[in-house]
């Protein structure tokens, strides 16, 4: 396994799916962001665990989290999940299967790469900010 590549990978493919102004992998909490720096992309690792059999090789589960900001500013015209939804709609389809393996791989490097539970939202309808959290889960073989 070569985490490092394997996150890189994961980080590309997300960042590129949107017009995202801000892009890390270092967590910045949306109360430490400006309004120009959205829509914004982080991507956080959260755990590994191993799984193991014997006489087999290791499996292992990388779970992560993206969270993704947007602020519609002054605009009262605009529901900030009226900017996130495409956004999630973007992420997810990037999920989306290969034709040829049925499943994303990142190139190769993993099993799967997938959506693994319940996005958080918070659509901020009195406000002007939305955040989103995107459980990942990625099995490498």
């Amino acid at each position: 396994m070569q985490r490092e590549q394997i996150y890189k990978a994961l980080f590309d493919l997300i960042g590129g799916v949107s017009n995202f102004v801000t892009k890390s992998r270092k967590l910045k909490f949306i109360d430490e962001m400006s309004r120009v720096d959205m829509p914004a992309l982080f991507q956080v690792q959260v755990d590994e665990t191993p799984s193991t059999t014997t006489g087999q090789p290791t499996r292992w589960t990388l779970s992560l989290e993206l969270y993704v900001y947007v602020d519609v500013g002054e605009d009262e015209s605009v529901s900030p999940s009226e900017v996130m939804n495409p956004i999630l709609d973007s992420i997810t389809n990037a999920f989306d299967p290969s034709p040829v393996s049925a499943r994303q791989t990142l190139g190769g490097l993993v099993h799967y790469a997938r959506i693994g539970g319940q996005i958080r939202t918070g659509d901020g309808a009195t406000q002007s900010q939305a955040i989103a959290i995107i459980p990942v889960e990625i099995m490498v073989a």
